[in-house]
């Protein structure tokens, strides 16, 4: 494979965000705090209106919020970010707190319910909640914001993603020496540049360590749709695939159920889906959220966390293969060692996996 040199600009930044909207219900109504009032004062000019002042520098976090759009334990999305909050807290003994399927158009509420609490720093795990979360971040300029995938940000705000393209990679690897037939299939949610530069570099993955395979793509255009994502993998599973990359919430679950009802191998994304299957899921692209919370809270500390775009990778402990659970005898020492190496030499800088934001043909 060629190696060719990773630039992740703010052009990049802007459109791999703009693709990844997921939303679902609403959060529970906290009670209104009771208003206060003092007695008016006598003013003679109205002042000028002032610019929110920037958080102090050297600020310790020890409260944390996290709003998710789906359930917490969806095994996919929102399940990565539960579990990297979980990881901070226990690492670093702070207090978190969540709250699951928050519609887009209430999470102002929540967020100025928790900015209202004390939360020192609440996340914001949906590119739906950007605007919001941008509005109420005026609002309280001693509280720090992280807002998930979508563009914006300010002294007390900073957003995120995890490019994936160096798990994909890996995966491409796995699969390209699991065939039997030479014939693989991916079951991709959008084709949009976050989605593709995973799928793409599974493909060279493929490629690298099977030149003799195909790899066949569908975009179900949903995150969340079971059926078509069954659906999808079943065309590619009728036309010989003996390998599922399953890519998107619940769209690659269906696909990992029919991967499930025909015996072949799927790996997942997001989170480690082999609960899903374990006879047939051998590994998953996973995000790890708490790269980029603990990210956050050195920069916090340091003063440095304003305006910032965590755009995590490998490199940083935001991206990993999950393990192999029960299946890990099914891959052969060589196919497992070369993995191994392929993922240091990632870490090393030996090799750089490339970012292709178009879909191949």
């Amino acid at each position: 494979m060629k190696q060719t040199q990773m630039k992740v600009t703010m052009l990049v930044l802007l459109t791999i965000l703009a693709g990844l909207l997921t939303a679902c219900g609403a959060a529970p109504a906290p009670q209104a705090a009771a208003p206060t009032t003092e007695p008016a004062a006598e003013v003679e000019t109205p002042a000028a209106a002032e610019e929110p002042a920037a958080p102090a520098e050297g600020a310790e976090i020890k409260r944390i919020a996290m709003i998710l759009p789906g359930r917490a334990d969806d095994l996919a999305w929102n399940t990565a970010a539960y579990q990297g909050l979980e990881n901070v807290k226990n690492e670093r003994g702070v207090e978190t707190t969540y709250v699951e399927d928050v519609q887009d158009a209430d999470v102002e509420r929540v967020l100025r319910d928790f900015a209202s609490q004390g939360y020192e720093l609440i996340i914001a795990h949906s590119y739906g909640y950007g605007d919001a979360t941008l509005r109420v971040a005026q609002d309280f300029p001693d509280t720090y914001f992280l807002h998930g995938t979508a563009p914006g940000n300010a002294d007390n705000v900073a957003n995120y993603d995890i490019p994936s393209h160096e798990g994909g990679y890996l995966a491409g690897l796995l699969a390209g020496s699991m065939t039997e037939s030479n014939n693989i299939g991916i079951v991709n949610s959008f084709d949009i540049p976050s989605m593709v530069m995973v799928s793409e570099a599974f493909k060279l993955g493929v490629k690298e360590v099977n030149p003799e395979a195909t790899v066949s793509e569908t975009f179900v255009g949903a995150w969340n749709d079971a059926p078509g994502g069954r659906e999808a993998a079943e065309a590619q599973l009728d036309a010989g695939a003996d390998f599922i990359l399953a890519m998107g919430n619940h769209t690659g679950m269906g696909a990992i159920e029919a991967a499930e009802d025909r015996g072949v191998w799927a790996a997942g994304l997001y989170a480690d889906q082999n609960e899903l299957a374990p006879d047939i899921v051998l590994t998953s692209i996973v995000n790890r959220f708490d790269a980029i919370i603990n990210a956050a809270i050195d920069d916090i500390a340091q003063g440095t966390f304003g305006n910032n775009a965590y755009l995590l990778t490998m490199r940083e402990g935001a991206v990993e293969l999950a393990p192999y659970h029960g299946l890990e005898d099914k891959i052969p020492e060589e196919v497992k060692a070369m993995l191994n190496e392929t993922a240091e030499k990632i870490l090393s800088g030996e090799i750089e996996v490339p970012i292709i934001e178009t879909a191949s043909k």
